[in-house]
């Protein structure tokens, strides 16, 4: 049984995001260093965002 909760279904959107932005600017002509470079900073991006989303919903436990 596989279970896909929240963090896979914002992987998975991450990854098409980069990929999409990749696709575009290659079909627009700009050069492949700069096409990867732009996938790349949608994952690293999308991680932070997700990162500091996660980081904020923690209980706080002040004993």
């Amino acid at each position: 049984m596989v279970l896909i909760n929240l963090n896979h279904m914002v992987a998975t959107l991450a990854v098409c995001l980069a990929l999409s932005s990749y696709l575009v600017l290659k079909r627009y002509g700009f050069p492949e260093k700069i096409a990867i470079g732009s996938g790349i900073l949608c994952i690293l991006l999308v991680a932070m965002f997700w990162t500091s989303v996660l980081l904020g919903t923690g209980d706080d436990d002040d004993d």
